[in-house]
């Protein structure tokens, strides 16, 4: 079992499927190649890994957003995808989910996992405002006291989506090792 994290990935293959409870899916096989460690690509030993994205119920509207952002060719017979995914590569994350008392991987693709924020309407945002103010200017300051400055992240800056460096390509080009 691979540890939760990111990981980049080229995508081998696709395929229309039934779930064990009868739910159409995309099952998509991806070959991993790297993990990100402190900011970093390392590569790891190949292996591959597959992704399933259900068309049940509320989840086939991300399932399609997320087949348009892999160059899905609409083909259910004979699947197709982009080069970014297929050639090219793109940052996966792996979690783990408990089911019936097994751990199991769960791989998406990377910003996919966060839901969007429902903004709240003018007149909403207005009344938190007036509350807001409301109870704020009804505490007397304390003497000695000061506003607390912002936090600083404590997490390293996220990996970025640039693929991982072609192996040997510095060798290839002559030029001396990065280090």
């Amino acid at each position: 079992m691979m540890d939760e994290g990111n990981y980049y990935g080229r995508l081998v293959s696709g395929a229309l499927g039934v779930a064990n409870n009868g739910s159409e899916q995309m099952v998509l096989t991806w070959e991993i190649t790297h993990v990100a460690i402190d900011g970093q690509w390392a590569d790891i030993q190949p292996c591959q890994r597959r992704m399933y994205l259900s068309f049940s119920g509320g989840a086939e509207p991300y399932t399609r957003k997320k087949l348009e952002s892999l160059g899905f060719n609409g083909d259910f017979e004979n699947p197709g995808f982009g080069d970014d995914a297929t050639a090219k590569g793109l940052t996966l994350v792996c979690k783990h989910n408990e089911h019936k008392g097994n751990t199991q991987e769960r791989w998406d693709l990377a910003g996919f996992g966060e839901s969007e924020i429902k903004r709240a309407t003018p007149d909403v945002a207005r009344r938190r405002a007036a509350l807001w103010r409301q109870q704020h200017q009804a505490r007397p300051a304390q003497p000695g006291r000061t506003r607390p400055t912002a936090a600083k992240p404590a997490a390293p800056p996220p990996v970025d989506d640039a693929p991982p460096p072609e192996p040997d390509s510095a060798a290839d080009a002559g030029d001396p090792a990065p280090f």
